[in-house]
């Protein structure tokens, strides 16, 4: 949102526009909060002080290993606080260099994102672990701290009902031709995208893109 301090004197006067925007954060938060317990994913809520101990240990690099205790200023950013003012960070063009002190030294680490091409076939939870360490093939982990983030942004309805609606006519016209007896796939999929279509045009689904990154 607009706003970035963390604090507020309630008791002064607070203009509406603010409580709509804390309200609406609010129930953001319950629906998320809602949806990872019914994917069996555990969650806490945590304050101003543990928010800032978490992001401090993940941007400063340090201090990836625990959370730094320090004293809140509340007459400073949010932003003013995470970052140690000796850490510094430059951008290439694949990649971020930081450097930061310790000790007598100086420490320079590299900060690259990667993501998917393309999306397995097939993908089963229990195979996860292999993603992060094989203990017969140690080529097959990834031998340094990481993060993995997943994200999924909702496309527009409209623009998913005119792509839906192109992608089944094509596939409509090769299943209905010599192409199909080629590429048997081509029927299943073309009953597919009519399902998603008709899916679209009810407005019982959306279609949703996943962005999924190791950093």
């Amino acid at each position: 949102r607009r706003h970035t301090r963390y604090w507020r004197d309630w008791s002064s006067d607070v203009c509406s526009s603010d409580l709509h925007e804390a309200a609406l954060c609010t129930e953001l938060r319950s629906e998320i909060s809602m949806e990872l317990k019914n994917a069996g994913i555990s969650s806490i809520t945590v304050d101003i002080s543990g928010f800032i101990s978490l992001i401090k240990s993940v941007i400063n690099q340090d201090q990836a290993t625990s959370y730094p205790e320090f004293e809140i200023d509340k007459y400073k950013e949010i932003n003013e606080q995470v970052i140690d003012p000796n850490w510094t960070l430059s951008v290439a063009e694949n990649q971020l260099y930081v450097k930061m002190p310790d000790e007598d030294e100086i420490i320079e680490t590299a900060i690259t994102s990667l993501s998917l091409k393309k999306l397995p076939q097939e993908a089963v939870l229990g195979a996860m672990p292999d993603n992060f360490a094989n203990i017969i093939k140690n080529n097959m982990g990834i031998p340094c701290n990481f993060i993995i983030s997943v994200h999924f942004k909702t496309n527009d309805q409209e623009i998913s009902k005119r792509a839906a609606f192109s992608k089944s006519r094509g596939l409509e016209k090769k299943a209905q031709s010599p192409y199909a007896k080629l590429i048997p796939g081509v029927v299943n999929a073309a009953a597919e995208w009519k399902r998603i279509r008709e899916d679209l045009d009810s407005d019982e689904v959306s279609l949703v893109r996943m962005y999924y990154n190791v950093t």
